[in-house]
């Protein structure tokens, strides 16, 4: 029997993002060798994640044959909106999966599992994504040594339809931070570097820079599907993937300030605290289990 009628029935839910799904594909072995404190660094990246989606948004996390102690907590504590145990078939084969099943019209954040992400880093790139025409990806971490591969048509095109700026724009901090986080020494970034330059473009007053990135990047399903290729490694060089959407003639954009960051595979005291301002002022309870009060 039923007396009534459900109050939620024909009720709209307010979701302004429901067709924003943030995917990230983890990979957690075992606690040994490289992998011995990427723990810590998968939760920071989630859990700031999560605090700075919009209302609406929704996560998915594939898992590629992490061990028993990361499943748990993805599954009991950090709790995804859709969470693919899968054994490790690749990471190029987990995204081919995830672009595929989902809607094409679907905006997709895709990320690997140990970038730091700042309050406002997907407003930022909506804007760009929805402003400019006929976009690629758009990231969130502006890179000067990036500007070396797949950014030909999108200059071009910056200097054709947009106000194209060429230049050294991007702050130092935004250099360290990077070659921090790939560990590479920063006397020989900055001579790696030292006689490059910046590419700014700015369309319809909306600033981005002329460079994309594949360790995060915002974009439709239908958009980037073609270019997620099938691989018998488990990583495969990623160069390539930026290289084929610029040459499919598409737009590879990043924000003019710094919202997302690599991690790598150690935290240290101040990435510590950075994670602690984004996700409140919340204290760090346990380096070992990065487990937040």
């Amino acid at each position: 029997m039923r007396v009534g009628n459900n109050p939620l029935k024909r009720a709209y839910l307010p979701a302004p993002y429901s067709n924003v799904i943030a995917c990230v594909i983890s990979h957690f072995p075992h606690a040994v060798g490289y992998h011995e404190k990427r723990m810590e660094c998968m939760k920071t990246s989630l859990l700031t994640l999560r605090k700075t989606l919009p209302e609406g948004a929704q996560i998915l996390v594939w898992d590629n044959g992490s061990n028993d102690d990361w499943k748990v907590w993805l599954y009991d504590d950090f709790a995804p909106d859709f969470l693919h145990l899968s054994p490790n078939v690749g990471k190029n084969n987990a995204r081919v999966a995830i672009a595929n099943m989902l809607p094409p019209e679907t905006i997709i954040a895709m990320a690997d599992d140990d970038i730091l992400y700042y309050p406002g880093w997907f407003e930022a790139e909506y804007d760009i994504f929805t402003t400019y025409p006929n976009v690629g990806v758009v990231t969130g971490h502006p890179i000067r040594s990036h500007f070396r591969w797949g950014c030909e048509n999108t200059i071009a095109w910056a200097r054709e339809h947009g106000n194209l700026e060429i230049g050294r724009f991007i702050p130092e901090e935004y250099e360290k931070e990077f070659a921090a986080g790939i560990g590479r020494d920063w006397s020989v970034h900055v001579m790696s570097t030292a006689g490059e330059s910046d590419y700014r473009a700015t369309y319809k007053g909306v600033q981005a820079y002329c460079h994309g990135h594949h360790m995060q990047f915002l974009t439709q399903a239908g958009v980037i599907a073609p270019f997620f290729l099938r691989s018998d490694l488990a990583m495969t060089p990623d160069q390539p993937f930026d290289i084929s959407i610029d040459n499919a003639g598409l737009l590879r954009l990043c924000t003019t300030t710094r919202y997302i960051r690599h991690i790598g595979n150690v935290m240290d005291d101040e990435l510590r605290q950075a994670a602690d301002q984004i996700l409140g002022g919340k204290k760090w309870v346990s380096v070992q289990n990065a487990r937040y009060s």
